[in-house]
């Protein structure tokens, strides 16, 4: 796993010059590209694969990213990405298996970054 780094330029005004603005992403998990293992390894990690979406989700809104890698798969040049209209509709997900998982702990983190994605949907 290595952090992405992506230049991005920002700007107040069109008039102004833009200063590029170096963005460290999360790292991008890679998966296994047998689905037997692939289905194991989701089982025995699914917490954590939930929690690295999370954290993908959470840099995607601190830093205004239309979209966010999330996975790869060995030996492939597949990416799973999730476009900022997906954010939301993720989160709840995560969500709803965290309640049922009973895995309340993680959950107010959850609630906050849903109540910042439903905020963001109200600006635009």
């Amino acid at each position: 796993m290595l952090n992405k780094k992506r230049k991005i330029n920002k700007s107040k005004t069109s008039k102004q010059k833009s200063s590029p603005v170096i963005i460290t992403e999360p790292p991008t998990l890679c998966l296994p590209n047998n689905n037997d293992i692939l289905k194991a390894y989701i089982n025995k990690n699914k917490t954590k694969l939930t929690e690295h979406v999370v954290n993908s989700i959470e840099c995607a809104v601190t830093n205004k990213l239309g979209v966010i890698e999330i996975f790869t798969f060995k030996d492939s040049n597949f990416v799973i990405t999730v476009p900022q209209k997906e954010f939301l509709p993720n989160i709840d997900n995560i969500y709803q298996y965290y309640i049922t998982s009973e895995k309340y702990e993680l959950c107010p983190r959850i609630v906050k970054l849903q109540n910042a994605l439903k905020n963001i949907n109200h600006e635009t």
